[in-house]
C-alpha cells in the first residue's frame, strides 16, 4: 500500500509499504478521506528530526506527553470504511461507515484497535468525517471554558479549529462572539457561521477594538486558536479580572509571557488535550452529532481536496494561506 512519509522538512516521499497487520481485536480501515492538521502543518516545517533547539525540545516534550513519538501523528483526521476485522472483533462489521482516534493516516490502509473506532450516521458524509477530530477539539475547549448562557466571547484565530470552536460556542449558547483574524477569507467564513462581529486584525488594535465592543468590560472567555505570541498577549491584555482564557493551538516555539498578568488579574488561564469520554460524554461522539444535525457546519470550510501523490502541494497551499480545510484522498 502507498503512504507518504515525511523525510525532509517541507518534504514527504509517497513509499509502499507493507499494509497493517491485522490483531485480534483490531480492524483494518481504508481511508476514504484525510484532512490536514494544524500540528501537522508545523510538524512539516520542522522535518523529521528538527536542527533547531527550541523545535527538539518542544518535540521531546510532546513525545513524554502523547507517550509515543510525535510524529507519528501525521495524518489523524480520518474517515474510510472497515475492510477487515479481527477475530474478537464484536462491534464492527466490513464495509461500516467510519471515524477512528489513530495516526499515520496519509495512506491507504490503517489499523486500529476496535475501541478506537466510531460509527458514522447515514447523516455524516466521508468528507464531514474527516474533520470529526477537530470538531471534537472545539468540543473540549468550549467544555473547559464553562462559560455561562449569554456569556461574551472572543475566538483569535480563524482557522479550522477557531471556526469550528466558533460554531460550538454558538451551539452552546453563548451571548455574542467576536473573532479575530488576519485572512479576509477566514474572516469572510467567520461571519457566514455567525460571529457577531469580524475583527481583521491587520488593521485595528484588537484589544481596545474588544474593550470599545464591550463597553469597557472585556469578554468573559477567550479561545486563544491562533497560536502566535501576539495572540496570547491580546488574550491576557483583553480579559478582565477573573476572566478566563482557554488555549486552544499548537505553538511553533516557545515564548516569554508575565505571569504577574495572569496573577494580578486573577485569571483562569486552561490549555486543552482532548481525551476519551464515556459513552455519550465522548467528545467524538459530540462532534458527531453537531455535525449530523448540522449545528457545526463542515462543507463550507472544505476548500480543497488533492489525491496522495501530491501531499506536498495540499501543505504549501495551507502554508501560503491559499485554502482553509483540505482533504487528502487517497
Amino acid at each position: 500500500m502507498k503512504m507518504a512519509i515525511l523525510e525532509d522538512s517541507y518534504k514527504f516521499v509517497i513509499k509502499e509499504v507493507p499494509k497493517p497487520e491485522l490483531g485480534p481485536c483490531s480492524v483494518v480501515i481504508k481511508i476514504r478521506y484525510c484532512s490536514i492538521c494544524g500540528s501537522d502543518i508545523h510538524m512539516y516545517k520542522w522535518g523529521p528530526k528538527p536542527q533547531d533547539p527550541s523545535e527538539v525540545k518542544l518535540v521531546s516534550f510532546l513525545d513524554s506527553v502523547l507517550g509515543f513519538p510525535a510524529y507519528s501523528l501525521l495524518g489523524h483526521q480520518v474517515s474510510g470504511n472497515i475492510e477487515d476485522i479481527g477475530p474478537e472483533v464484536e462491534g464492527c462489521n466490513v464495509g461500516d461507515r467510519v471515524t477512528v482516534r489513530t495516526r499515520g493516516a496519509y495512506a491507504d490502509f490503517i489499523i486500529s484497535e476496535e475501541s478506537r473506532v466510531y460509527h458514522l450516521p447515514d447523516e455524516v458524509t466521508y468528507e464531514q468525517a474527516a474533520f470529526v477530530e477537530p470538531v471534537s477539539v472545539a468540543v473540549s475547549a468550549v467544555r473547559r471554558s464553562r462559560f455561562k448562557l449569554g456569556d461574551v466571547v472572543v475566538v483569535l484565530g480563524a482557522g479550522p479549529i477557531g471556526l469550528f470552536t466558533l460554531q460550538c460556542a454558538i451551539a452552546a449558547g453563548v451571548g455574542r462572539v467576536y473573532v479575530s483574524e488576519i485572512s479576509k477569507l477566514r474572516l469572510k467564513k467567520a461571519k457566514e457561521f455567525g460571529a457577531d462581529e469580524i475583527i481583521n486584525a491587520k488593521k485595528v488594535d484588537v484589544v481596545q477594538m474588544i474593550n470599545d465592543l464591550t463597553g469597557g468590560l472585556g469578554p468573559d472567555v477567550v479561545f486563544e486558536c491562533a497560536g502566535k505570541p501576539e495572540t496570547m498577549w491580546q488574550m491576557l491584555n483583553m480579559l478582565p479580572r477573573h476572566g478566563k482564557g482557554v488555549i486552544v493551538a499548537v505553538y511553533e516555539k516557545p515564548f516569554e509571557i508575565d505571569p504577574n498578568r495572569i496573577m494580578m488579574k486573577n485569571l483562569d488561564i486552561a490549555g486543552i488535550l482532548p481525551t476519551r469520554g464515556e459513552g455519550r460524554r465522548d467528545q467524538f461522539n459530540i462532534a458527531i452529532d453537531l455535525i449530523k444535525t448540522g449545528k457545526v457546519r463542515v462543507d463550507p470550510m472544505i476548500t480543497a481536496t488533492y489525491s496522495l501523490n501530491k501531499i506536498n502541494e495540499a501543505f504549501i497551499s495551507l502554508i501560503e494561506g491559499e485554502q482553509l480545510g483540505v482533504l487528502i484522498k487517497p
